[in-house]
């Protein structure tokens, strides 16, 4: 399929926000959308953002952009295309007969504070096709909705915590301006497993990996 350029325009002030909402939805729409229909689905956002983030994710491989049968259609390339459903390694019969033991408290932070943490990381990872979490974004939008009374270093410390446990780790990625931050679940612990199985059907996994952000203030300082 033959690219097609997008011409200069403003760029976004959250580009990243708007990549996201396009592999959200074309990833909900079978992978492809024509452009004037994708324009339409996202008319919440300028069309110079969207004609912007179109570029982007061209240019990082994400997207193609051609010409099909008359219209201009945006299609995610092979490797980002959602699949039906990301799945956990399965868990052993026995495993799923061990009584759930209460995951370790902190000082400023209960047993149910960290296995809240815990559901909303897994439910952010089931969004995405590699089950990546990009760190930054997560602790400025998800984590200050969930715990509006902590401080910064109290939420830094409860994802903290939680690598400590083993439910998951924190790896670098290379970006355009610089490596960012990613959380990534560890399957072999039985809470995760217990958790992601009992979101599975709750709602439809949609979204392609978006391409890595380029503003290098999404890292979160010290993690």
């Amino acid at each position: 399929m033959e690219y097609l350029g997008v011409g200069q325009v403003v760029v976004s002030k959250n580009p990243m926000r708007v990549q996201q909402a396009i592999l959200e939805t074309l990833a909900g729409s079978g992978n492809y959308a024509s452009v004037e229909r994708l324009k339409r689905m996202l008319r919440r956002f300028p069309e110079e953002s969207i004609d912007e983030a179109l570029r982007h994710l061209v240019d990082g491989g994400v997207i193609e952009i051609g010409e099909y049968k008359g219209h201009v259609r945006a299609r995610l390339t092979e490797h980002f295309r959602a699949p039906r459903s990301p799945r956990a390694p399965p868990a052993r019969a026995e495993e799923d007969e061990v009584p759930e033991t209460p995951m370790p408290s902190l000082p400023f932070a209960d047993s149910d504070d960290v296995l809240r943490t815990l559901r909303v990381v897994v439910e952010e990872a089931r969004r995405f096709v590699r089950g990546e979490v990009y760190l930054g974004p997560f602790m400025k939008r998800r984590m200050n909705a969930e715990f509006p009374k902590m401080t910064n270093e109290e939420r830094k410390a409860l994802i903290d915590h939680l690598q400590a446990q083993g439910c998951l780790r924190i790896e670098k990625r290379p970006g355009e301006s610089g490596q960012y931050s990613v959380m990534v679940l560890e399957h072999s612990h039985a809470t995760v497993r217990r958790i992601w199985r009992s979101l599975a059907g709750a709602r439809g996994v949609s979204a392609a990996e978006p391409v890595a952000p380029s503003d290098a203030t999404l890292n979160t300082s010290g993690m």
